[in-house]
């Protein structure tokens, strides 16, 4: 692979661009980060799903023992063998085998100078790293986007957690994946900081109520597995496909948003206060959806729903740019002793 194409592949992460037009807006942040085009723009990838038979294949330590950050890797994959089904961890053996790490050159330095310690390419299942020797931070973010990313047959999509990017660069499911990306890297390596770790507070939170929904195993299986359609299958039960892929979009442009701080994008104020408002009556609503089904007692559902919603907004009061923007007037418990809409009519 020549420095080339690697450069190619990043530079939409690291250029200095800010482009207005009438109806979208690459933000900007002056002092570096990102750019990013409104999907109006780029549009939204077709969810669909790939797959591929891995199940027989199995780590090469000895390869990766010679590896460029070998101490990293091998104690990525000794901690996850240990805590984690095998069968969700085919991707990640076949990624890591073939796994390419550059310390030097261009695209090193490019990263350098914009203080990243590292960013790995899923299309091309390379770890660019600023550093030239063994030591570094952040990586096991980079390393949980390996073990969750696979191109499809034809190389023109790649699928990586909760996420999937076409060959015409439309995405969906960015800000969910880099949320519970960032959620699994503190559970399993909470000793390792992560540069955008604030930065992904809102998604992170957002993951975590979804876990919460879907179940941490079913989760954490369906991210490695890079099995959005199968998450958007677990949601269905409480809320209809239509409201769920207008939560992921929302979570897509509040992690362009967040990530680079964008206060002075026009119509920027307006646009996020209503994704983030949105977004937390999705959780909410699908959540009491849930509890709606549970046979307990009504006393213990209402307590439910109220703790999953002040838990949600108290998550939200300890980041910096706070939105306050769960609807204090409505009722999430009415409807519990009723049946949900999103039930009806299905049988048995």
């Amino acid at each position: 692979m020549s420095e080339k194409k690697l450069l190619n592949k990043l530079s939409s992460q690291l250029s200095n661009l800010v482009v207005f037009s009438k109806n979208t807006i690459i933000y900007f942040e002056p002092n570096i980060r990102f750019y990013y085009y409104s999907k109006q723009i780029k549009g939204t990838a077709s969810i669909d799903s790939f797959k591929k038979d891995r199940s027989n294949e199995q780590v090469n330590f000895e390869k990766i023992s010679q590896q460029k950050l070998s101490n990293y890797l091998l104690n990525f994959v000794n901690t996850l063998s240990k805590q984690l089904p095998a069968e969700d961890l085919n991707v990640m053996n076949h990624n890591i085998n073939n796994l390419k790490i550059i310390q030097n050159g261009i695209s090193s330095l490019a990263l350098k100078c914009c203080g990243i310690s590292q960013v790995y390419s899923n299309s091309l299942n390379t770890i660019v790293s600023n550093t030239s020797n063994d030591k570094t931070s952040d990586i096991y973010h980079e390393l949980f986007h390996m073990a969750s990313s696979e191109k499809s047959d034809d190389k023109n999509k790649v699928y990586s957690g909760f996420s999937q990017e076409d060959s015409q660069s439309k995405e969906i499911g960015r800000g969910l994946t880099e949320g519970y990306t960032e959620l699994l890297r503190e559970r399993y390596f909470p000793q390792d900081k992560y540069y955008f770790s604030n930065s992904y507070k809102y998604v992170l939170t957002y993951a975590q109520r979804i876990e919460q929904i879907v179940g941490k195993e079913k989760m954490t299986s369906l991210y490695l597995n890079h099995n959005l359609s199968g998450l958007i299958a677990e949601l269905e039960k409480y809320s209809s496909k239509d409201e769920i892929l207008s939560f992921i979009n929302n979570t897509d442009y509040i992690i362009l948003d967040r990530v680079g701080n964008f206060t002075g994008a026009i119509g920027r104020e307006k646009y996020i206060k209503s994704n983030f408002s949105k977004t937390n009556d999705f959780l909410i609503s699908t959540y009491a959806n849930k509890v709606s089904q549970e046979d307990i007692s009504q006393e213990d559902k209402i307590a439910k729903v109220n703790y999953y919603k002040d838990s949600l907004n108290d998550s939200q009061k300890n980041i910096n740019y706070r939105y306050e923007y769960i609807d204090k007037n409505k009722d999430y418990t009415a409807n519990l002793t009723k049946e949900n809409d999103i039930n009806k009519g299905r049988t048995l």
